[in-house]
């Protein structure tokens, strides 16, 4: 993706605009190396919007991006020499197209506020290109750009062919390739498709504390309702879908309040797929003592210790994430509570040697990504075929660390996760595992669902030394 810099002054207007703050941010993601949630939350920080415009900007953003390609495009399609014309200009397009095809917004809304804004940031001329190009866009909505027969024959392919298919999804043509040989044709699709939605917010409540009546009331009227047995079920728009204890999935819009309770330690936002996925592993027969080797910012560990199982030790690259890993642990009161922080160690898995030994090792691995494409939308131009590689070939290493700071005991186990969908980093990562190191045997694996109500996708394995 080509590099660009954004006008001077449109973080000025993005302070009080919603569509010029989701404009800047894109353009942040887009044009530069930000990650999506980053990008969003740095102009979403600065602003004097109401929380109906924060909310807009964050609709117009994250759909913006996760049809980037399709949209770039097609704007492209319609432009003469479109190389010569500013980036800003190309995304004002873009981002004009999602709202006029995508949302509920006005059309003469969204036409009149890009071209004053194309007049006032450039030029008459190019005020005028906008409002020609976004009219002709509206009268042709049907006929061109909902239509996918236009585009094949726009590629003269044929409508289900892999290129089509991924422009029309807004994906790159290897990874349509790498699910529909993986996984088959209607799979594939319900996984580009869930690509495309909002995701429900991951919610996890601190399970070493009890909850706040009135955080359960103001939880209980948005579709999910407690069970005796602590489990929460998301009710509604999904059909019934029992969750981990503490688990919560919250549907796409409108949510509570939550930056009081997560100030008070009473929650924490994590994606409810990894945390099934993670408790599909069955924690509680983990023996011990237990290294987080891939720890990132501790979330799967701060579930852990929420739930009363001991973590000695946690270990990632990065210091910034064990710093934050810290700060939750204080922030979640878990001392109090009588949990222990472990020792943390700033240190690459595959590099770091412990006289000590575990008994239990889990893995986070870092992987390709491809399961998570709905929240991460910028994975789609950034990751390549080479990537998936070199990240197969980084786990390998990981998983030979792992082996050699396990205890040589029957029952010992090595969990795995990933937030993938590439059997080369998953299952047959597990079998080529189990070949090389016959001592192990694969005892748990888990899935999400091609059709899973989430829309992120994660993979879960347990090897247990035999």
């Amino acid at each position: 993706m080509p590099k660009a810099k954004l006008g001077a002054g449109l973080g000025r207007r993005a302070a009080h605009d919603p569509r010029a703050a989701a404009l800047l941010a894109a353009g942040k993601v887009i044009y530069g190396t930000d990650e999506s949630q980053s990008a969003l939350d740095a102009v979403l920080t600065h602003t004097l919007m109401p929380p109906s415009d924060k909310a807009l900007c964050t609709e117009l953003f994250y759909g913006h991006l996760r049809l980037h390609l399709r949209l770039d495009w097609f704007v492209r399609q319609k432009l003469h020499r479109p190389e010569n014309l500013p980036a800003e200009l190309l995304l004002l397009l873009e981002q004009s197209a999602y709202a006029l095809a995508h949302t509920r917004l006005p059309a003469h809304a969204t036409v009149n506020w890009a071209v004053g804004m194309a007049r006032h940031r450039f030029s008459p001329g190019l005020g005028n290109l906008t409002n020609a190009l976004l009219r002709s866009f509206v009268r042709n909505l049907r006929t061109e750009y909902l239509n996918h027969d236009y585009y094949a024959q726009k590629l003269a392919q044929p409508l289900h062919s892999t290129d089509v298919t991924a422009l029309i999804y807004a994906q790159p043509s290897w990874l349509v390739q790498l699910w529909q040989k993986s996984y088959g044709h209607e799979i594939c699709l319900k996984l580009l498709a869930a690509g495309l939605k909002t995701p429900p917010a991951g919610l996890r409540m601190n399970a070493a504390r009890p909850p706040a009546p009135e955080l359960m009331e103001s939880l209980a009227p948005r579709g999910t309702i407690p069970y005796a047995e602590g489990v929460l079920e998301q009710i509604w728009p999904y059909h019934p879908l029992s969750l981990p204890p503490s688990c919560l999935a919250l549907p796409p819009g409108k949510r509570p309040p939550l930056r009081i309770w997560q100030e008070q330690g009473m929650i924490s936002l994590q994606s409810a797929s990894a945390y099934i996925a993670l408790f599909q592993l069955i924690p509680t027969d983990w023996p011990t003592p237990i290294w987080d080797a891939c720890a990132g910012h501790g979330g799967k560990t701060l579930a852990l210790l929420e739930q009363g199982l001991p973590i000695q030790c946690v270990s990632d690259p990065h210091q910034g994430r064990l710093n934050l890993f810290a700060h939750d642990f204080q922030r979640l009161k878990l001392a109090e509570a009588g949990r222990r922080l472990p020792q943390i160690l700033p240190s690459r898995a595959e590099q770091t040697n412990f006289k000590q030994k575990f008994a239990s090792v889990l893995l986070d691995a870092p992987c390709s990504g491809l399961g998570t494409l709905a929240r991460r939308p910028e994975i789609r131009w950034r990751r390549t075929q080479d990537d998936l590689e070199r990240l197969r070939l980084a786990q390998v290493q990981i998983l030979d660390a792992a082996h050699a700071a396990l205890i040589p005991h029957s029952g010992c186990r090595i969990l795995y996760i990933t937030c993938t969908l590439n059997p080369a980093e998953n299952q047959n990562q597990m079998q080529n595992f189990l070949r090389s190191h016959p001592q192990y045997s694969l005892d748990i694996e888990y899935q999400t669902p091609p059709d899973s109500p989430l829309g992120e996708f994660f993979y879960s394995a347990a090897l247990i030394r035999k």
